[in-house]
């Protein structure tokens, strides 16, 4: 065959002929831009063919924004096969171009933007091939690189997984290096804030103990400007203790000046009565204690008689059941109902208007019976402690609901969980069992078993968090488990009396789980085989402890419990401090104390300053802090003891009226 130039003049121009037939196959396609892309998945970033499965044309299409079915795929890649465009797959499933020479072609038509994205694809390709022989990272200057394109590519298994990685341990480095910048920084900051805080505080304290002792000497020619004294210190400082001790001190010195005369109503007013109205009895009072929110006030008389009251004093219920005699009584967190137990091993449940509602059976016992019921935390159910070793819950209307099965001794104690989940049952049986509810049988199950104790178990309470429950044994153990049965921390506890023999009867967390109140029962030695009337052991005295890390002071110390209690202040339960009272409560910023034998409550700030006194015993914080309730004989008396409640009553509520706050009273010169 011979070609002639003539015979080329009518074929014309062939500069291109790869390129118009490829835009020849391009365009016959239904999806021209389709094709296009898979194509641009067989071309490097230097314009060559390269190697690619179909797996990774698939990844390279998200890249670009046009994501592709592997069906469409399938049909595409052996169309370009039979066309001759590309090579059957390999051993390796892998496709390439038949000529460099398309690969050429193809690029010409990969727009800027496409290059780059397939440059930086490459070189996170090339970076991780790097890191797989040589275990290197991206560097930060390469993550900056990458940033700008991130969002628009598509990377999945290894490729994002050492992106990430790569990403963290940047992370990991910035924040080591800022951390220790700021503690260099703040450490050259605490240098000079210590050489500020050491002069501030000097004149600080030396301005405090001014204005104590400036109201203090005031307190004797006017008892108005005294408390306008204490009211600027505690301003300066209310975490002073210093301040509260001046503050409360000259609060009660005019609240017991008792009276002023109201000159807008023209009558002589108490302004104790404004803070509580309590009307004694003709009998003492036994026991009383806040409802769970604070508003309400319950407890019962030496004659049987059960009354609830309003946070003013006001009674508002009155219940009295003939030769019986009251073990314990408990009001329902929705202050709807409250129960009565006596000593019959019986007990009753009353509404509010003074309607009994149903009676129940319930195991009581020698030594601590506040909680062989309790109510469920939504003000639904009650729970007993059976007499018949099992736990029987009822709803509000005397139903039983439901039996719970699993003790082979008397229960001792019961307790809901603050989230309503969980019911925890002590027993004699050395055991704990916490059971768990199950919404869609709408019943409780058996969650969990502990059977640490080598003795009587007393008392089971849950952690403010509902993540572990506190027990005490007559094994003189006390002990933190989770739910599961799994013991955190075992205490043994050697309680230390002279002519007592004592056994642990309850344990509790107080002061926001950051404390362990645990109260002993003991009977004198000559007396411990002797029966009282009713059979029962001779009463037996009560006295508390309190574990803590040592002092009283609240710190928020990292231990192996913080996982469970948060926050939880010791290190180890290995210090604890005796109480020598036969009353005791405690509050995150203060504590009340009873010594044994007298009729009055000591109060104390934190770091244990002494406060003052009150008339009354056993005493018992409110929910909130701000008032104390103490027991004195025949009435109750309610305390306001927060530097807060004693302002507001002054200042807003104005119990005492207008103070007259005249400065002629004082003359500082004098």
């Amino acid at each position: 065959l011979r070609m002639t130039l003539s015979m080329l003049d009518k074929i014309g121009d062939v500069s291109d002929l790869l390129g118009s037939f490829l835009e020849e196959q391009i365009g016959e396609l239904e999806d021209p831009d389709t094709g296009l892309m898979v194509l641009k998945a067989f071309v490097s970033v230097k314009g060559t063919k390269r190697q690619i499965t179909e797996e990774e044309i698939i990844n390279f299409s998200k890249t670009f924004g046009k994501p592709i079915n592997p069906e469409r795929l399938t049909e595409l890649v052996q169309r370009f096969v039979k066309l001759r465009i590309l090579r059957d797959k390999d051993e390796n499933n892998r496709y390439e171009l038949r000529h460099d020479s398309l690969a050429a072609k193809i690029f010409e038509k990969i727009t800027l933007v496409e290059k780059e994205l397939l440059e930086v694809r490459q070189f996170i390709e090339n970076s991780y091939h790097a890191y797989e022989k040589r275990k290197l990272l991206l560097s930060e200057k390469d993550l900056r690189y990458i940033k700008v394109y991130e969002d628009m590519l598509f990377l999945e298994g290894n490729l994002k997984a050492f992106l990430d990685q790569s990403k963290k341990v940047i992370e990991s480095k910035r924040r080591a290096f800022n951390l220790i910048l700021r503690i260099s920084i703040a450490g050259f900051i605490l240098f000079l804030a210590g050489i500020g805080i050491y002069y501030f505080q000097s004149t600080s304290e030396a301005r405090q103990m001014r204005q104590a002792a400036k109201s203090l000497m005031q307190s004797g020619l006017s008892t108005e400007l005294s408390f306008q004294t204490a009211v600027e210190l505690y301003n300066m400082d209310t975490t002073s203790s210093i301040a509260h001790h001046v503050l409360i001190n000259s609060f009660y010195e005019l609240l017991n000046e008792n009276t002023y005369y109201d000159s807008s109503t023209n009558a002589i007013v108490d302004p104790y009565k404004k803070i509580f109205d309590f009307q004694p009895y003709e009998t003492e009072i036994v026991s009383a204690k806040f409802s769970d929110n604070g508003e309400w006030i319950y407890g019962w008389h030496v004659d049987n008689t059960v009354r609830v009251w309003d946070i003013k004093g006001k009674e508002v219920l009155s219940l009295n059941e003939d030769m019986k005699s009251v073990v314990t009584v408990s009001l329902a967190r929705d202050n709807k109902h409250i129960a009565v137990v006596y000593n019959d091993s019986i007990g009753s449940v009353w509404n509010l208007n003074s309607q009994k509602i149903f009676d129940f059976p319930v195991r009581i016992n020698p030594v601590l019976n506040e909680k062989v019921i309790d109510f469920s935390p939504d003000g639904k159910l009650l729970a007993v402690a059976g007499t018949s070793q099992d736990v029987v819950l009822y709803n509000l209307n005397g139903e039983e609901i439901q039996h719970l099965s699993g003790h082979v001794a008397d229960i001792n104690y019961l307790s809901f969980s603050h989230d309503n989940r969980f019911i925890a049952s002590a027993s004699d049986d050395s055991s704990v069992i916490i059971w768990n509810y199950d919404k869609y049988s709408s019943t409780f199950g058996q969650y969990g078993k502990i059977n640490g104790h080598n003795g009587k178990v007393r008392s089971c309470n849950f952690a403010k968090n509902d993540k572990c429950l506190l027990t005490a044994s007559d094994d003189s153990t006390l002990a933190i488990w989770n739910l599961n049965g799994e013991w955190v921390y075992k205490f043994y506890f050697n309680w230390e009396f002279d002519l007592f023999r004592g056994k642990i009867c309850n344990a509790e967390f107080s002061g926001g789980d950051r404390v362990i109140r645990v109260t002993g029962y003991n009977s004198p030695i000559n007396k411990l085989n002797e029966l009282d009337e009713m059979g029962m052991p001779v009463r037996f005295t009560f006295e508390q402890v309190l574990i803590t890390d040592g002092n009283f002071y609240i710190r928020s110390w990292a231990s192996e419990f913080n996982k469970f209690l948060s926050p939880f202040p010791w290190d180890e339960i290995s210090n604890y401090r005796k109480i020598q009272f036969t009353d005791y409560s405690y509050l995150s910023n203060s504590l009340a104390e009873v010594n044994a034998g007298e009729e009055y409550t000591l109060l104390r700030s934190a770091d244990l300053l002494p406060l003052k006194t009150f008339n009354g015993i056993k005493p018992v914080f409110s929910p909130d802090g701000n008032d104390l309730l103490c027991i004195r004989c025949n009435e109750l008396k309610l305390y306001p003891v927060s530097g807060l409640k004693i302002k507001r009553l002054a200042e807003k509520d104005q119990i005492f009226g207008k103070l007259n706050y005249k400065g002629s009273h004082w003359e500082p010169g004098l």
